[in-house]
């Protein structure tokens, strides 16, 4: 059989497509990834985002549609790394689970399961980088086994989701910092009522030694101009915030978000001298 994968929206590959490619070549089909030929016998396509236009597949899945999960027996599958000739690190879930209920995220939607696997279910020996897609490694339980298998194997990690610093302590800090990190360590502050916990997590991973941080700050959703501006502020300090509007066609957000994410700009101009 032929078989077609489209991922029209995906900037990086795409895990989704590497399991359906591992299955299906295990029963000795042909793959192929956004390939224009109209005689597959099959097609899938994953979308990521509302706003990206359905194609012409047999079967459509991804975050745009958070209800539809890959078959079990699929999703057990190793990903399949030869569907990307030029991918250096493997990728994968340790856990797909995620306590927070943000209206504006789509992992609540997708109902993961409070599921805990090893790096070995998806790394490859043979790449020396591991990108996690975890959805919140911290409200793993055993996320300490995870940080050790990836230490043991002498890995650099690769920050793909962010770590909530809501649930970070000085002793999961103490674990980051043994980690290899390639570029930033990601987080976010999404809203005004978890300051403190904000600040006291970036407090701890600072004390541990990681000094190349950025902090995601989501505006536009229940926050004011001013309390934006604040959280920028409070944040200059401590690592390199980064705005995230939640309306990029929205004057003011894109905006806010163009003068703190250019960061020549954002390091010599104040926000009330800024006139682009």
């Amino acid at each position: 059989m032929k078989i077609n994968i489209l991922t029209p929206d995906s900037k990086r590959p795409n895990l989704a497509a590497m399991k359906i490619s591992s299955w299906h070549r295990q029963q000795e089909d042909e793959v192929f990834l956004n390939f224009p030929i109209c005689n597959a016998d099959f097609t899938y396509a994953s979308l990521l985002f509302d706003w990206t236009p359905d194609p012409f597949a047999d079967l459509i899945g991804g975050s745009k549609y958070p209800a539809i999960k890959l078959d079990p027996e699929i999703d057990s599958m190793k990903p399949d790394y030869g569907l990307y000739p030029n991918i250096d690190y493997s990728l994968g879930y340790t856990y797909k689970a995620c306590p927070r209920t943000c209206d504006f995220c789509i992992v609540p939607k997708q109902h993961n399961e409070e599921t805990h696997y090893s790096i070995w279910t998806f790394h490859n020996p043979k790449f020396k980088k591991i990108g996690l897609l975890n959805n919140n490694t911290f409200a793993d339980p055993q996320c300490r086994e995870t940080f050790q298998e990836i230490i043991e194997a002498n890995l650099i990690l690769i920050d793909m989701s962010g770590f909530d610093l809501r649930f970070i302590t000085e002793d999961l800090a103490q674990w980051i910092s043994k980690l290899r990190i390639e570029g930033y360590l990601h987080c976010a502050w999404d809203f005004m009522e978890h300051e403190e916990l904000i600040i006291h997590g970036l407090g701890y991973l600072q004390e541990a030694g990681i000094k190349r941080i950025m902090c995601y700050v989501l505006i536009g959703y229940n926050t004011t101009p001013e309390e934006d501006l604040y959280r920028i502020e409070k944040l200059r300090i401590l690592c390199d915030p980064f705005v995230m509007p939640l309306n990029k066609f929205d004057p003011y957000q894109k905006r806010f978000a163009r003068w703190v994410n250019h960061k020549a700009i954002f390091k010599s101009v104040a926000w009330k001298d800024y006139k682009c």
